[in-house]
């Protein structure tokens, strides 16, 4: 994964006019609100895009940018089939992972509603190292996330909440990692696109994998899957 590579997803993400104009269609029945919350509410969750090591207390930061990649999946044919989600929505976030103490990291990222994004996000980790590399081959680590969503103008509202375990390996300039969780997301959408009930909450286990490299810019990816449905996030940055 080069550097340029990055930049060009990144600078896609931000620069893209189909994703400022992406909105949902309207005529959508309760299955059809079960749908859209799998699929914005599931794949607009927080990425973790750590591995299970933890970092010191100081000065233990890393801070960057991130594309979280939400897939389609067929939604504009949902209601009236007049949606205007494209295959991929880019949702740029920012993203802030601090070492505090005792082995614990809080993890930020998020992106406030506007122009530039369709779905902005807030979403907060606390993720526990309990088993370090030093004493075996792998690191391990659990870890609680909450997610809240405003998409598409307002017209889409969700919190999610997440928890799971990760682990990785340390290979010095590179630390790939594995994990699986719990995720529980509830969506509500507003009344001009339903014709009938406008919230859902969907459960789903969420199994991830990604890996960070260590260079001179710190550059992450993380590949997710949701019920059987892929979605992935990009992030580029600094480690210090």
């Amino acid at each position: 994964m080069s550097t340029r590579f990055c930049i060009t997803i990144l600078f896609w993400a931000i620069l893209s006019p189909q994703a400022h104009a992406a909105k949902l269609s309207a005529g959508l029945t309760g299955a059809d609100v079960d749908r859209v919350v799998e699929v914005i509410g599931l794949s607009s969750t927080g990425r973790l895009l750590r591995s299970a090591e933890a970092y010191e207390s100081w000065p233990g930061v890393k801070i960057g940018f991130e594309v979280n990649l939400v897939p389609g999946r067929n939604l504009n044919t949902l209601g009236d089939g007049t949606g205007t989600l494209n295959s991929i929505t880019p949702s740029p976030r920012l993203y802030i992972a601090k070492g505090l103490f005792y082995d614990i990291e809080l993890i930020l990222n998020f992106f406030p509603p506007s122009e530039v994004n369709a779905i902005a996000s807030f979403s907060a980790f606390l993720k526990h190292t309990f088993y370090q590399e030093q004493s075996s081959w792998l690191s391990g680590a659990f870890f609680l996330g909450l997610t809240t969503i405003d998409g598409f103008s307002g017209n889409y509202k969700g919190t999610n909440v997440e928890v799971g375990m990760v682990i990785s390996r340390d290979y010095v300039r590179l630390k790939p990692f594995v994990g699986l969780s719990a995720l529980f997301a509830r969506g509500e959408l507003g009344q001009g696109f339903v014709t009938g009930r406008n919230t859902s909450t969907v459960a789903t286990l969420h199994a991830f994998a990604g890996a960070e490299f260590e260079l001179p810019l710190n550059m992450s990816f993380q590949v997710d899957l949701f019920n059987l449905a892929f979605g992935g996030s990009l992030f580029i940055g600094k480690h210090f």
